[in-house]
């Protein structure tokens, strides 16, 4: 519930004005959820495909500080640069 209003949403999915996520919250968010997807790709050992990115797997720290979590479904991904995939995994939608 605590989402839903931060996000400018009452429980029952209707709009409300308290507790807003500011742009500049959503924009730092959204920034650190790529620069922690960069670092799985290309700055780890060994690159990590996640998998699952989508909105329940991102924690948020009091300042707003975004921190990827759910790596149920994730992979080592393959030593090879011609990979061309597998099987689709992941949250439908």
């Amino acid at each position: 519930m605590q989402v839903l209003k931060m996000l400018g949403k009452d429980s029952d999915g209707e709009g409300g004005e308290e507790n807003v996520l500011g742009w500049g919250a959503r924009y730092k968010v959204a920034v650190g959820i790529c620069k922690a997807l960069e670092y799985l790709h290309n700055g780890s050992p060994r690159s990590v495909i996640h998998r699952d990115v989508k909105s329940s797997n991102i924690l948020l720290s009091h300042d707003f500080q975004p921190q990827l979590s759910g790596f149920v479904l994730a992979t080592w991904a393959p030593k090879s640069p011609m990979y061309q995939g597998g099987m689709v995994v992941g949250t439908m939608g």
